[in-house]
């Protein structure tokens, strides 16, 4: 019944002691994906089935209500309702790092969908922004990849030191990842890269700008110049970048530099 979205058979199974949590699927997680609560009544509905005894927090591995109620959201053409269920969640005890089957936290599966007003209610409600999913990437590395700067902004906010620099487990920072990816722009870049400055102390900033990717040892600096970003190649050295760091196969920055920076002294000037 929750699974095809027929509230009334679930309310009359619930008025007969049925065991809510008698299917090895989350019920809440079954019923929110089953459309069980929508409408005016979503949340008097969705009381019904918690007090009846459905759990508000699943075993690691399953799909969380939470999880489930951030994917509907996701896809809802009315949010303000969608992102009730996700209060109604929060407030009934919902762990905030919960996941869905696949160890994807709830924090980024909002930002993978560039659900802003889903992600600002996780992170003001306390979601973890160090919290990484199955490949090692925080939500931080979510939005750069995508080239979201508002969402980026927004998590950055959230984000101590440590979070800056965290690595996944292809060993990219959320820097490196914005810099791999074709979704980001020269300018998208330098909006996040000033982002992380607002909220870095001067030495963990310049950590930032030279940490290595791992598998190659591409610095910041080598991806903006690979990729012929002058103003963020002239930017991060200002800022500290190092011209002389080797990756794995010892080239320099300007060893890998795109032709179009190779032309400009103040850039093939600081080749060691």
């Amino acid at each position: 019944a929750l699974t095809s979205g027929q509230y009334a058979a679930v309310k009359t199974l619930i008025k007969n002691s049925a065991d809510v949590n008698a299917s090895p699927e989350p019920a809440i997680s079954v019923g929110i994906q089953g459309g069980c609560f929508q409408g005016g009544k979503a949340i008097k509905h969705l009381k019904r089935v918690v007090e009846a005894g459905a759990h508000i927090n699943t075993p690691t591995g399953s799909m969380s209500p939470l999880a489930a109620a951030v994917q509907v959201a996701n896809e809802a053409s009315n949010l303000k309702e969608a992102n009730r269920i996700v209060n109604f969640l929060l407030q009934r005890g919902a762990d905030l790092s919960s996941t869905d089957h696949t160890g994807t936290p709830a924090l980024h599966l909002a930002t993978a969908a560039g659900n802003q007003k889903t992600a600002r209610l996780l992170l003001d409600k306390g979601a973890p922004a160090t919290q990484r999913d199955a490949y090692g990437k925080t939500a931080l590395h979510i939005a750069a990849a995508n080239g979201d700067g508002k969402l980026y902004k927004l998590i950055a906010k959230k984000c101590p030191d440590s979070c800056q620099a965290l690595l996944s487990h292809m060993g990219d920072t959320a820097l490196h990842e914005a810099l791999y990816s074709d979704n980001v722009t020269e300018k998208c870049f330098l909006k996040m890269l000033k982002e992380s400055r607002k909220h870095l102390s001067d030495s963990s900033f310049g950590d930032l700008l030279n940490t290595p990717q791992e598998a190659n040892g591409d610095t910041l600096l080598h991806l903006a110049a690979s990729r012929g970003f002058g103003k963020a190649c002239k930017i991060l050295l200002k800022a500290g970048a190092s011209v002389s760091v080797v990756n794995v196969e010892g080239k320099t920055p300007v060893d890998v530099a795109d032709p179009s920076l190779k032309t400009r002294p103040w850039f093939f000037g600081k080749s060691v």
